[in-house]
């Protein structure tokens, strides 16, 4: 299910749907090769209220392949009136490795949409949105859990998500090749910041780790940890559940860890370079961890995308199903 319901036993984590991140989007801008979106989506279902007021959204972006972030985007959200606002900050260096916001405000006190209506901030270049929207992630959980005998039908056909946005020069990001994209919640408990969630590639988290007390582990990590702490539960996975060979789950492994989304702004978008919405992420997938058994679910990409920004489409204002 992508990185829905990540936490232990397919929960939100800390039971907080605000805190759940469950996808990350970034492809070129349509019509315009210098820029590029960046799509951040939380609150599987729409079953939170609004942003956590107390929690810190971030983007890091790594540039030099060390999986350190050398940029990064932090994203907050306050009170005004009935409704929310965000600021945005972009932070470089040793500032964008900092816990804490860090960095110049690039967007400031962006009006938050909780309805149908898109509310949509320019400022410098950037143009954000933050709220509600159609969830653009297709797929056939059931189908997924039942030894993949899958339906074609679409968890997700009508439901919502929360999702942070940001239309930006591809400069922005901090480098003109390869970068290596990830997100953050972290939440602020006794003046602390403390890490929540994260995901960067689709389904890394709930497709490799099985163990409940690893995921919450790997959930509040860093990438930079990544291979040194996760590689032997990751091969493992693969050898043992899916039936590979060692050797080509050690090389797999490689390749999918640290959890970084990778992006080569000079080249086309589409996965694995970056991720589109209509991507078909899982299909490529499918068919290594069920050795070619299955090579897709049958679920087709939603048709309420669009071109023009903010790109997902009008919500849908159903009420979360019954979730753990």
């Amino acid at each position: 299910m992508s990185d829905h319901l990540d936490g232990p036993n397919f929960t939100f984590p800390e039971g907080d749907p605000r805190l759940d991140v469950a996808d990350l989007y970034l492809f070129e801008q349509p019509g315009d090769p210098a820029r590029a979106v960046v799509v951040f989506d939380v609150n599987p279902f729409a079953a939170g209220p609004d942003f956590h007021p107390d929690a810190v959204y971030r983007i890091g972006v790594d540039t030099d392949g060390d999986a350190a972030d050398d940029v990064a985007f932090f994203v907050t959200f306050a009170p005004e009136g009935d409704g929310q606002v965000a600021t945005v900050r972009r932070a470089r260096g040793n500032d964008a490795r900092s816990d804490e916001p860090a960095g110049d405000v690039v967007v400031d006190k962006a009006p938050v949409s909780f309805g149908t209506e898109a509310r949509v901030t320019q400022s410098d270049g950037y143009r954000f949105f933050a709220g509600r929207r159609s969830e653009p992630f297709f797929f056939d959980i059931e189908g997924a859990t039942n030894n993949y005998q899958f339906t074609g039908t679409d968890t997700f056909l009508e439901a919502d998500i929360f999702s942070i946005i940001i239309e930006l020069p591809k400069e922005a990001l901090g480098a003109s090749g390869p970068i290596g994209v990830w997100t953050r919640t972290s939440v602020r408990r006794g003046g602390t910041l403390v890490p929540v969630d994260r995901a960067a590639q689709p389904g890394l988290t709930n497709g490799f780790i099985t163990d409940g007390d690893l995921k919450a582990q790997f959930i509040t990590d860093d990438p930079t940890n990544d291979r040194a702490r996760y590689t032997p539960s990751f091969v493992s996975q693969l050898v043992d559940v899916v039936g590979l060979a060692k050797e080509e789950a050690d090389g797999l492994v490689a390749m999918l860890l640290p959890d970084l989304l990778r992006y080569d702004p000079s080249q086309p978008s589409g996965f694995p370079n970056g991720r589109r919405l209509p991507d078909r992420t899982f299909d490529t997938a499918l068919p290594i961890i069920t050795k070619g058994a299955v090579t897709t679910d049958g679920v087709k990409e939603h048709t309420d995308y669009s071109d023009e920004f903010p790109y997902l489409g009008t919500p849908h204002m159903t009420p979360p199903p019954p979730l753990g």
